[in-house]
């Protein structure tokens, strides 16, 4: 497991999305990226992977900020 500062690791994802090297596949995403990630279409909404797995978001007590971001209805994070 690689390690980077808070800044380094926004580049770091940055880069190898704009590359679409498929290196990264989960990452910290800290609340104030998600607008960034989410208008380039660089996160993947977990609205199916949570109704899958039948994950209760009241165990995640900060959960609502990663829901409903600029309009959108869809899970982009979970704490």
């Amino acid at each position: 497991m690689m390690q980077y500062s808070h800044f380094e690791l926004r580049k770091k994802v940055i880069f190898e999305h704009e590359a679409q090297s498929g290196d990264i596949d989960i990452f910290y995403l800290s609340p104030d990226w998600i607008g960034l990630m989410s208008k380039n279409d660089w996160i993947l909404p977990l609205d199916n992977y949570v109704e899958e797995h039948r994950l209760d978001l009241s165990d995640f007590p900060t959960a609502d900020l990663f829901i409903k971001y600029h309009g959108r209805e869809d899970i982009l994070g979970l704490p």
